[in-house]
């Protein structure tokens, strides 16, 4: 049967529906073994023009930015830039109240010698939350200087004096917010690249059909939620009847046969890796009875989850 031709919104429609608003910037200088605390859930990213720091989320592994990396955490995770373990970081209540700026402040933190300059800019994407690629991007995106030259945020990044520069000069506010635009642009193409290669999927799918890209990312983020078809065209904006359709013809299988192979797959890795039951393997991967998931796992793989356990 002939594949039915869905019109899909491309990748390019969906970047220019995505504009930053009210961005509010700070370059701060950071010296001695102090570093900065943003408790507050701004959507936010920073830019190191100078020396490197650590980001600590506090609830994953620091992360080291080093002059021309930019981190977006566009969820607001609070977070901490320090120079070590030991630092002394300050609570900035700088974008608590909403202002307007046209030269962006400078912020001195701490004395001695400066270490480090990073401009900070909290920001509001407005309608373009119910954008689905802003669903594609995990809780911190990190885009590396380094890796500039293969991937798709190369040459965002130039004279770093000069961004410096068009922050001080008049109209530094409306400069950093395009600079936001540009850089929040690239961070969505560097993950779709990367969720590509993680899906193992044709980088093609990515400009043919972002919306389902999305919604794939979404299924591998959350395979043990109890996902309808009616559910996930919700989450990336289209009707039932259009995603079911479009994730068929891209995919090659229905959404919830999908969602079903992603569970038996994720499955069988835990019956080879871990000690757990198969009832508590069937509870991890979103079943809320065993008889069903071993039905289901059955029809996958020929074998019950048992039978699969320590086989090559």
């Amino acid at each position: 049967m002939d594949r039915i031709n869905v019109p899909e919104t491309t990748l390019s429609d969906l970047l220019l529906a995505i504009r930053v608003s009210r961005a509010d910037a700070v370059l701060f200088e950071i010296g001695g073994d102090h570093g900065l605390h943003f408790p507050r859930r701004w959507a936010i990213f920073h830019l190191v023009l100078s020396g490197r720091i650590m980001l600590d989320d506090e609830r994953t592994p620091a992360v080291l930015l080093e002059i021309g990396d930019c981190v977006f955490l566009v969820r607001g995770t609070p977070h901490r830039l320090v120079f070590s373990d030991c630092g002394r970081p300050c609570a900035t209540h700088h974008f608590d109240a909403s202002r307007r700026f046209d030269v962006i402040p400078v912020m001195r933190i701490g004395d001695g010698e400066m270490n480090c300059r990073v401009l900070s800019v909290s920001f509001d994407i407005g309608f373009s939350e119910t954008n689905p690629l802003i669903r594609l991007l995990p809780d911190i995106i990190h885009l590396k200087r380094k890796d500039a030259v293969t991937s798709a945020h190369a040459d965002w990044h130039g004279d770093f004096n000069g961004i410096e520069e068009a922050c001080h000069g008049p109209g530094g506010a409306g400069f950093v917010t395009r600079l936001a635009d540009m850089i929040l642009v690239q961070a969505i193409r560097s993950r779709i690249l990367e969720v590509n290669e993680w899906l193992g999927m044709d980088a093609k799918l990515a400009v043919t059909s972002p919306r389902i890209l999305a919604a794939m990312a979404i299924i591998h983020g959350r395979p043990d939620f109890g996902w309808s078809v009616g559910s996930l065209a919700r989450e990336v904006g289209m009707s039932r009847s259009s995603f079911a359709a479009a994730f068929a013809n891209s995919i090659g299988v229905p959404p919830l046969q999908y969602v079903k192979r992603l569970r038996a797959t994720r499955a069988l890795h835990l019956l080879r890796s871990t000690r757990l039951s198969v009832s508590e393997i069937a509870r991890e991967v979103g079943y809320t009875s065993e008889d069903s998931f071993a039905r289901v796992f059955r029809r996958i793989y020929g074998k019950t989850p048992s039978a699969s356990r320590g086989a090559n």
